[in-house]
């Protein structure tokens, strides 16, 4: 449908919005009282165009062409705590040191909040002592110097196994279109993030199962998933000048075999069998 539009100059045409979120962080721009326009964005603030990438420059170093929001990556893997950056609560996870994970011990969180009291251990979150496990429980502490102090803690360290779970301190997501092909070690090596988002410490191909004639093989696909480090999960990761839209990974339901229950597998389990189809003590 033809309309006005086409057949007025161009100094007359409706110009299009500008953008509100920057492409590279997401961060919303704003307009003060006074009428200036002001952002939270976390790129570089000696540009005023947040979305043209711009050249890093060093004094004992040749003049590089990388853009800022392109920072490198690291390949090892990172065994950090908590950071200043991070957002509370800063949750730890205790279970008591056994030698087989089959060895019936369990642990009692009211008969562990007892053990802190007399250790004098401060600043945990009032109620968030609870457990999650035969053998594990989980609590929380309000500043992230004395979760990571806890963790360091030599008198526990004695009977306990004192860890920050990964999921508090990584941030898990899915990327579609990768050359199948390429191994892992190829794709964190062309693989970078915004700026703003920490780095890719690890990258695990999806592969597809394949039966043929009996046998089992299995295929890659174009899909890996990647780990984080930080609580910020990217909008997309740039692969070879290309811009590659990041999922939130759901990890797979883990359920046993024996006693069909979740969250542990037949190996581990030390319940009584249970039947999948009539609920009876007998295996299926």
């Amino acid at each position: 449908m033809d309309t006005e539009d086409g057949l007025l100059p161009k100094s007359e045409r409706k110009r299009s919005k500008p953008r509100k979120r920057c492409r590279h962080c997401n961060s919303k721009k704003r307009k003060s009282k006074d009428g200036k326009v002001y952002d939270q964005c976390k790129c570089s603030d000696d540009s005023d165009d947040k979305s043209v990438p711009t050249e890093i420059n060093n004094e004992n170093s040749e003049k590089t062409d990388l853009p800022t929001s392109f920072p490198p990556q690291s390949t090892k893997p990172l065994n950090r705590k908590y950071v200043e950056s991070d957002s509370g609560p800063f949750t730890v996870h205790v279970q008591k040191i056994t030698s087989s994970p089959t060895d019936p011990v369990t642990l009692h969180p009211i008969q562990f909040g007892k053990d802190l009291k007399k250790i004098n251990i401060k600043n945990i979150v009032n109620g968030s002592l609870k457990r999650i496990g035969r053998n594990r429980v989980s609590m929380a502490f309000t500043n992230y110097k004395d979760a990571n102090l806890f963790t360091e803690n030599s008198v526990i360290a004695l009977s306990y196994k004192v860890f920050i779970p990964s999921f508090t301190i990584t941030r898990v997501g899915i990327v579609k279109g990768v050359p199948q092909e390429w191994s892992e070690e190829e794709i964190q090596e062309n693989i970078t993030v915004p700026i703003g988002c920490g780095q890719i410490i690890k990258v695990r191909r999806i592969k597809k199962k394949n039966i043929t004639d009996g046998k089992i093989s299995f295929s890659n696909t174009n899909m890996v998933v990647l780990t984080f480090d930080g609580q910020v999960l990217p909008k997309r990761v740039y692969m070879c000048y290309t811009a590659l839209p990041v999922e939130l990974y759901i990890f797979p339901t883990i359920q046993c075999y024996n006693c069909c229950k979740f969250g542990h597998t037949k190996v581990l389990c030390r319940s009584k069998p249970r039947c999948f189809k009539c609920g009876d003590d007998h295996t299926s």
